[in-house]
C-alpha cells in the first residue's frame, strides 16, 4: 500500500466536480473537513455550469423537479444543509405533444417502441416545482464558496487503498490520500479506475449490463417570445427510428426587454456517444422534430450552444448489501446520480444527501475505532 506524506492528505477525495461532487466538497468543508476536489475539464460545475453565448446567458438545464413529496425536501434540505437559498412553486404544467398539426396534451407514446421509453416516461409529470433560480446560481454559489483543494484537468488515473485510506493518482503522475473517498463518476467507470479483484464479480457484471444513456442538449435564446407554457414538450417523428426529443421554454427574464430560452434534449445510448458521426445524427434528428412542431423556432435564434453530457440518465442497480459501499472498500461512497431512480437533478440531490450521510458515519466511526485502539 501506498504512502501519504502530510501535505498530501485530505480527510475526503471528491471525484467529480458536477453538482452533485460540488454540494458534497462545500457540505464536508462546513464540517470542518479538508476536502480535495478531482475534476477532469477545466472548469467545475460539470453541465450546470452557468454560461452565455454572444453575450446572451443561457439556460443550463431543463432544471426539471417534479411536484413531489421527496423533491420538496431535497430542496430543503439543500437549503438548510448549504445556506444556498432555493424557493419554488408547485405549477400545472401537463406535457405537451404536436400531433397531426397541432399541439396537444401528452398521455404517452402508445405502442411506440423507444428504446429510451422507460427512461422518458419519467418526465412525463403534470405538476413541476418552478424553480426561482437556475441550478447554474447553485453551481456558481458553490463555486465560489468553495476553499479547498480543487484539482481541475485532472484525470483519474490510479484508485488503490493506502494505508490511511485511499490513494488518488491524477494524469499519471500526482498522487494525493485520503481517509475516504466520495466517488461522483459513473460507477461502470470503476472498472477502468480500480484493480479488478476490488470489485465483486457480480457486481461487475450490473456494471457492464447496466444501460446508460447520453444527452445531447441543444440551448437556444430567442428573440421573441414563443410559448407561455412551462410544460415539457415531447416530440417526436414519424417513425421510430430516433429517440423523442424533449424540450421546455422558460419565461423572460426579468432584466431582459424580450425574448426567451428554450432548452432541448435527445438521447444516445452511451456505447454510441464516442461517435461523433451519432451525436451529429441525433442532433439533426432534434431539430428536424422541433421544426415539425415549431417551423419558425430557428428563425430569431439570436444564440445557440450544444453540450454533451455523457452517462445522464440511466438506472444502475449494483446490488449491493451497504448502498454506495463496496464490500471491499468501505472507505469510499459511490455517489453518482444514476444509482437513484429519480430524473438526473432531483438525483444529484439525492446522491450528495446520502454520500454527506455516509460520510458523516465513516469518519465518525473511524475516530472512534482509533480513539479505541488509542484507550487500549
Amino acid at each position: 500500500m501506498a504512502s501519504a506524506k502530510k501535505s498530501e492528505l485530505f480527510d475526503t477525495i471528491v471525484i467529480g466536480g458536477h453538482l452533485t461532487g460540488l454540494i458534497v466538497a462545500r457540505g464536508l468543508e462546513l464540517r470542518g473537513q479538508s476536502v480535495a476536489l478531482v475534476e477532469e475539464s477545466d472548469e467545475l460545475g460539470g453541465s450546470l455550469r452557468p454560461f452565455s453565448v454572444n453575450g446572451q446567458t443561457m439556460e443550463s438545464d431543463l432544471a426539471l423537479m417534479p411536484a413531489s413529496e421527496e423533491s420538496a425536501e431535497l430542496l430543503q434540505w439543500l437549503q438548510e444543509s448549504l445556506g444556498t437559498p432555493v424557493n419554488s412553486e408547485t405549477i400545472e404544467a401537463p406535457p405537451a405533444t404536436f400531433d397531426s398539426g397541432s399541439f396537444k396534451t401528452f398521455v404517452g407514446f402508445g405502442d411506440r417502441k423507444f428504446l429510451s421509453l422507460n427512461v422518458l416516461s419519467a418526465y412525463n409529470q403534470n405538476q413541476l416545482l418552478e424553480l426561482a433560480q437556475s441550478p447554474s446560481i447553485w453551481v456558481e454559489q458553490l463555486v465560489a464558496q468553495y476553499q479547498g483543494e480543487a484539482f481541475t484537468r485532472s484525470v483519474l488515473t490510479g484508485l488503490e487503498p493506502a494505508d490511511t485510506g485511499m490513494a488518488v493518482t491524477i494524469n499519471g503522475a500526482k498522487t494525493i490520500f485520503g481517509r475516504q473517498v466520495v466517488y461522483c463518476l459513473p460507477s461502470r467507470q470503476l472498472l477502468d479506475d480500480l484493480e479488478i479483484d476490488l470489485v465483486p464479480g457480480r457486481v461487475r457484471q450490473r456494471m457492464a449490463k447496466s444501460r446508460l444513456w447520453t444527452s445531447v442538449y441543444l440551448h437556444l435564446h430567442h428573440s421573441k417570445v414563443h410559448q407561455q407554457s412551462r410544460s415539457l414538450h415531447f416530440l417526436y417523428g414519424s417513425k421510430d427510428d430516433y429517440e423523442p426529443t424533449v424540450g421546455r421554454f422558460f419565461a423572460p427574464r426579468a432584466e431582459e426587454n424580450s425574448g426567451q430560452c428554450s432548452v432541448w434534449m435527445g438521447l444516445l445510448p452511451t456505447e454510441l456517444a464516442d461517435d461523433s458521426e451519432q451525436i451529429a445524427n441525433t442532433l439533426r434528428e432534434m431539430k428536424k422534430q422541433i421544426k415539425r412542431a415549431y417551423s419558425d423556432l430557428f428563425e430569431d435564434v439570436v444564440a445557440e450552444k450544444i453540450i454533451v453530457e455523457f452517462n445522464s440518465h440511466g438506472l444502475v442497480d449494483l446490488g449491493l448489501k451497504e448502498f454506495g459501499v463496496l464490500p471491499d472498500l468501505p472507505q469510499m461512497y459511490l455517489a453518482h446520480p444514476t444509482l437513484w431512480p429519480l430524473l438526473p437533478l432531483p438525483a444529484a440531490l439525492k446522491a450528495a444527501k446520502e454520500a454527506l450521510t455516509w460520510a458523516d458515519q465513516s469518519l465518525g466511526a473511524s475516530a472512534a475505532d482509533t480513539e479505541g485502539s488509542a484507550l487500549l
